[in-house]
């Protein structure tokens, strides 16, 4: 049964990172609804709730350090409705009325971007050093091989005297189980980690396992069951839409059955709703589209006492999806008795013009697939709008009165504002000088390698809308189609490479102009670029706002782009072997392979020797680096892979002035192998080929 959720939008606040936004539980059993927390990147923490469909604040402190994190906490077995925020070192605890009661300096040499509170305790991370504090006293700390991009804290419902177990979602495509500070597992996962959130098993028998679910840089979804550290991956559910990666996960039992479900928001705005039946994995019940990042979700009863989902969305929004019928379904609606004109427009609309006074009683109207018009005294009917709003006369009017009244504020507002900008440009004082500077402007923006169609999906997000973004790149790259572009696209030509002129270095292979429809505050591109090619693309994004600004971001293209992290690979293969020796320490040689091949992580290894494994997403090779101090060897059966690795290394060991030592062996299996792997591709660019060929006759044809 597909679930039936309105949306309301509540509030905006300045922009929100992730996981910034948490339900408060209810204070006693009487209330009905309950208060939303919300922390945004100018360091305002605001708790407000919704009383007679108005904003309730129950507090907002004042601007200060950007927030990065609010969890809930609280002392073991009551209720979790103590307020903690994470902004830069610090940690400040709130009350549900807003005292603050903890002020807490962790003193560490990272910002701190995930957090976890139980009980006494308190786990604070950054993106790789991750701290346990009791009482806010030190008890000791894990340092991370790669990036942490989320973490919690396991049982969520623990006892006193009870062990928990932290969870860190990590770079390197790995789950690991810490115990206090010591590492007990690491679980393997197929695509990168961004988010976990602990699933209660109503049908598991023992306590003591670990149940995790994990949304997925690449959109997939999973779950795991740890029994005894040995993981047992129940079920994973592909990403088959190419929605955008998965941001926030949250579990909450909209569907009033007993169990909870799952909730998950992504990178593109989608919000997803799955629920736990028999079935071997969820079942998806309900989707809907925000059209911007969903930053946070959680559940509760805030509008009403219906229960509803709660999303914090980048620009600050934060709405509510709701089981509650806030519009109805005219088809439910009776035709008045009241004469009226019936007219049809060519644009499709059926309009009446009546005698009965629509807006005095609206919620008694029952007509069929109505909406009703601000403007005008009618009742409009469209065959694909089939909604009218439940509210009576009198709240209507006082919404509409207060929004109109504060639009006339604003309006009057900038108006002078403008005023005082245009006089003081045209009047500079004659000992200073008038100068416009551009306010801070927040951009969200990913660059993520998509395995399914081996291409890079660059998206671009701003509070405010875009103008136009403009794509410059120094390698020969391809922009392909997306979906989701409303974009005008325009390509300048690149003169002086037709020419055969300039430093290959400076050239711009591309130049590409998107130019924003009204309103766009979020635009995605596909690139697919070209292995053996190394350089940049840069992006010129230019907001809708005066004085005219520009933001500039600069993305990598390495010479093994299109391959990606895996954890194992068919040693079966066979393989042609390139081995490079030479005085340079294991740092050197992890900064070269940090700068040919993607998902490197940043920090030099410990250990005396490191291995990393990788898979071509376009023809689906291999690769195998295995180094240390003084040597570097790669297996791969792509002889071409092979050969750029080599014309790599041997540049950065030039420049470096580091003499290397080169030993090949090929195999001919290999060559046959990877010749095999590219046959169905080229059929199928033939085949391309051919139908256009055969399309170009018979238009040529046509005209003839």
């Amino acid at each position: 049964m597909e679930l039936d959720l309105d949306v309301v939008d509540y509030l905006q606040v300045s922009v929100t990172g992730k996981n910034c936004m948490r339900v408060l539980p209810h204070a006693d059993k009487k209330r009905s609804s309950q208060k939303v927390i919300v922390g945004d990147q100018k360091g305002t923490l605001q708790c407000f709730g919704i009383k007679k469909r108005d904003i309730n604040s129950v507090f907002k402190t004042l601007p200060g350090a950007p927030i990065n994190k609010v969890v809930l906490g609280g002392a073991l077995g009551t209720p979790q409705d103590k307020i903690f925020v994470a902004a830069n070192t610090e940690v400040r605890g709130y009350s549900r009325k807003g005292k603050k009661f903890l002020d807490f300096n962790t003193n560490l040499t990272e910002f701190i971007t995930n957090l976890s509170v139980s009980g006494s305790d308190l786990l604070a991370g950054g993106s790789y050093l991750y701290n346990h504090f009791n009482d806010c006293i030190d008890q000791g700390y894990y340092f991370s091989p790669d990036k942490i991009n989320d973490s919690i804290c396991v049982p969520a419902s623990r006892r006193e005297k009870d062990k928990f177990t932290s969870v860190l979602a990590c770079n390197d495509r790995l789950l690991r189980l810490l115990d206090g500070c010591e590492l007990q597992h690491e679980i393997q996962v197929s695509s990168i980690p961004m988010s976990i959130s602990e699933y209660t098993d109503p049908t598991s028998t023992n306590e003591e396992n670990i149940n995790l679910v994990y949304g997925m840089e690449d959109g997939n979804i999973g779950h795991v069951v740890i029994e005894d550290g040995n993981p047992t991956f129940k079920w994973e559910i592909p990403n088959t839409t190419n929605l955008g990666g998965v941001s926030c996960m949250n579990h909450f039992d909209i569907t009033g059955d007993g169990v909870k479900d799952l909730i998950v928001g992504r990178e593109d705005g989608t919000i997803q709703v799955f629920s736990y039946d028999a079935m071997d994995e969820p079942l998806l019940r309900f989707t809907h589209c925000f059209n911007e990042s969903v930053t946070a979700v959680d559940g509760g009863a805030v509008g009403s006492s219906a229960n509803e989902i709660v999303a914090s969305t980048y620009s600050g929004w934060v709405s509510g999806l709701t089981t509650e019928q806030v519009y109805r379904n005219v088809s439910s609606i009776t035709a008045s008795s009241a004469n009226e004109i019936v007219a049809s427009t060519y644009s499709g609309w059926v309009s009446g013009l009546t005698t009965e006074q629509v807006y005095r009683n609206v919620s008694s109207i029952t007509a069929s697939s109505a909406v009703v018009r601000n403007e005008t005294s009618e009742l409009a009917v469209e065959s694909q709008v089939s909604v009218i709003p439940l509210f009576n006369d009198d709240d209507m009017q006082k919404k509409v009165d207060n929004l109109r009244s504060e639009v006339e504020n604003l309006q009057m507002k900038v108006a002078m504002e403008r005023d005082k900008y245009a006089e003081k440009l045209s009047k500079p004082k004659t000992n200073e000088v008038a100068m416009t500077s551009a306010g801070n402007l927040h951009v969200n923006d990913r660059f993520v390698l998509s395995p399914t169609d081996a291409s890079y999906h660059l998206s671009v997000e701003v509070q405010t809308a875009i103008e136009h973004v403009v794509l410059q790149s120094n390698v020969p790259i391809d922009i392909l189609d997306a979906e989701k572009t409303t974009a005008v696209i325009s390509y300048t030509s690149n003169t002086s490479q037709d020419a055969g002129g300039g430093d290959v270095a400076n050239e711009n292979f591309i130049l590409v102009t998107y130019r924003c429809q009204a309103n766009t505050t979020r635009l995605e591109v596909k690139i697919r670029s070209i292995e053996g090619h190394h350089g940049h693309i840069q992006a010129y994004i230019v907001p809708r706002l005066h004085p005219k600004s520009c933001v500039l971001r600069r993305y990598p293209i390495k010479p093994l782009s299109l391959h990606q992290r895996a954890h194992e690979i068919d040693e079966q293969r066979p393989t042609s072997m390139l081995k490079l020796t030479g005085s340079f320490s294991i740092a050197e040689v992890h900064s070269w392979l940090t700068t040919s091949l993607p998902e490197v992580p940043e920090r030099v290894p410990t250990e005396d020797q490191a291995c990393l494994s990788y898979v071509s997403t376009f023809l689906g090779t291999q690769l195998k680096c295995t180094y240390k101090k003084g040597e570097v060897v790669f297996h791969s059966d792509n002889i071409s892979t092979i050969s750029i690795l080599k014309d790599f290394m041997s540049k950065e060991a030039t420049r470096k002035k580091i003499t290397l030592n080169i030993q090949y062996e090929f195999s001919g299996e290999s060559i046959i192998h990877t010749l095999h792997l590219l046959h169905p591709k080229l059929e199928q660019q033939l085949m391309l080929a051919k139908k256009s060929a055969a399309a170009r006759s018979v238009g040529g044809v046509g005209h003839q």
